[in-house]
């Protein structure tokens, strides 16, 4: 008896290379007030490590604020890491901006000079977001923006999913009301 069969058909092949997977995916523009002016972007940076042998390039996917104006929120706790991405439900109150030991990294891609291409890989686990992006639940992002030196409130609901190059920014909505929270059932 066979206990770990995989059917075959069922494997997803992981791209050789990171442009196969994204390159026409990023950057995502998110104007998340609709005044024409872009507030965040769902993008790469990537970074070049020619210090090891063999080199290679990682590909770090973030969400980015255009603007110093706009925050990225996690839920307030006492230490880091500090998560960034929310499933429902949720609701901005009792949320921050952090500076340091946030969790801002949804997923990295390492891509290996030639001949080592066979070991390019998706980092995927838990220094990522693994869990959370790969089960059935939505994800968002909690933000709020300063217009006018008031703070207004919303949310960017997405889907990253390494493992079938799925990147999209499914909608974004910010509060109309000032300082008023957002909740999401």
């Amino acid at each position: 008896m066979i206990d770990n069969f995989k059917e075959t058909s069922n494997l997803v092949e992981i791209p050789k290379y990171f442009d196969d997977c994204f390159k026409d995916k990023f950057p995502i523009e998110i104007d998340v007030d609709k005044d024409g002016i872009i507030d965040f972007n769902l993008t790469y940076e990537e970074n070049n490590d020619i210090g090891n042998t063999p080199k290679f390039d990682s590909y770090t996917i973030q969400l980015i604020p255009a603007s110093n104006k706009n925050k990225i929120l996690s839920p307030k706790k006492n230490s880091s890491p500090y998560t960034i991405i929310f499933e429902t439900p949720f609701s901005s109150e009792n949320t921050r901006q952090y500076f340091v030991g946030v969790k801002n990294t949804l997923d990295i891609f390492y891509e290996f000079e030639s001949p080592y291409e066979n070991y390019n890989y998706f980092l995927s686990n838990n220094l990522t977001y693994k869990n959370i992006l790969q089960n059935d639940l939505p994800d968002y992002f909690v933000i709020s923006k300063d217009i006018g030196g008031i703070e207004y409130f919303g949310w960017i609901k997405f889907i990253l999913d390494t493992s079938t190059c799925e990147a999209e920014v499914l909608f974004a909505y910010l509060e109309t009301n000032p300082n008023t929270h957002v909740k999401v059932n």
